[in-house]
């Protein structure tokens, strides 16, 4: 019984993978309307709106690397469908969810695991952030649990890189410094 539960779960992983990888945004990248990857969030959405599947599946994961996936590809559906604003109907049921205590506990707590699962967390508020034009900021902002825990993290991974000289420890510090910059409410200037 227990070797079909690891084959289902194994399945469930490659499974996740692949539509993370096929959904995956990169920094910078710009989005086209006719984008296939927005028309399969969109037309994923219609037939489960608000992302139940994905935050079922969250629900019952207990491990970081399901946790990774999920919340990764959160993400990439938030940033698909932010791109365009006939497309922000889809969104606006899975930000009010993870907007609400239970999973911003979840997601912040996040914040203190894995330099995976923080990077991961940290993408997925920038995503929300950035959704609908900023009009979430203050609500995120409010409900994010403000600790040295990012800074700390951005530092060491900052100066992990000046003595090994690895591109992927400065690229990871960056991306920790602007996420947690653009959590900050207007006019917030440390």
């Amino acid at each position: 019984m227990s070797s079909r539960k690891n084959q289902d779960q194994n399945a469930q992983i490659e499974a996740l993978s692949a539509l993370r990888s096929t959904l995956s945004v990169k920094s910078g990248e710009t989005i086209g309307p006719q984008d296939e990857r927005v028309a399969l969030v969109v037309q994923w959405m219609e037939s489960s709106p608000g992302a139940h599947d994905i935050f079922e599946l969250w629900e019952s994961s207990n491990q970081s690397s399901s946790q990774s996936l999920l919340v990764s590809l959160l993400s990439s559906v938030l940033t698909l469908l932010y791109s365009h604003f006939p497309y922000h109907s889809h969104g606006i049921p899975i930000i009010k969810t993870l907007l609400s205590p239970k999973w911003m506990r979840r997601i912040t707590s996040y914040v203190s695991g894995s330099n995976e699962l923080i990077l991961i967390s940290l993408k997925l508020l920038n995503a929300i952030s950035h959704f609908g034009g900023g009009r979430e900021r203050k609500t995120l902002f409010e409900a994010f649990p403000w600790d040295i825990n990012v800074y700390n993290l951005a530092l060491v991974l900052r100066n992990r890189f000046q003595p090994q000289s690895m591109l992927s420890d400065l690229d990871e510090a960056i991306e920790l410094h602007r996420a947690a910059l653009l959590l900050r409410s207007p006019g917030h200037f440390d």
